[in-house]
């Protein structure tokens, strides 16, 4: 192959380009070839495996995650105090219930008791 130009991951000779690989140095691949190896490796160097790490991109994956844990910690505490008043209010209705039942059963005596 005419001055070992040709792509590492198909091993053909035509429309080539460069990718920078940082530790693993300068490799040529098609740009299709490149595409489809980090969609399946979803990132890994061609040459050594290793996930590469786009450290702007963790920054924001990171920002992206912390704000959703303050968002979840937020609807935690919501649903927490929902729980808490759902039972509150559950039990007053569980009384209501129970007074209206006892107070039936008290009108129910009276016309039995005549």
């Amino acid at each position: 192959m005419e001055g070992d130009k040709f792509c590492i991951i198909c091993y053909g000779e035509e429309g080539m380009i460069e990718r920078h690989e940082g530790h693993c140095g300068v490799l040529m691949v098609h740009e299709e070839c490149i595409r489809e190896w980090d969609r399946r490796t979803r990132g890994e160097c061609i040459i050594c495996r290793k996930k590469m790490i786009d450290e702007d991109y963790i920054s924001e994956c990171e920002e992206d995650a912390m704000e959703l844990m303050r968002e979840l910690r937020y609807e935690l505490r919501i649903n927490k105090y929902m729980r808490v008043l759902l039972s509150v209010v559950g039990v007053l209705i569980l009384n209501m219930i129970l007074n209206i039942i006892e107070e039936l059963k008290n009108t129910e005596d009276i016309y039995t008791s005549l």
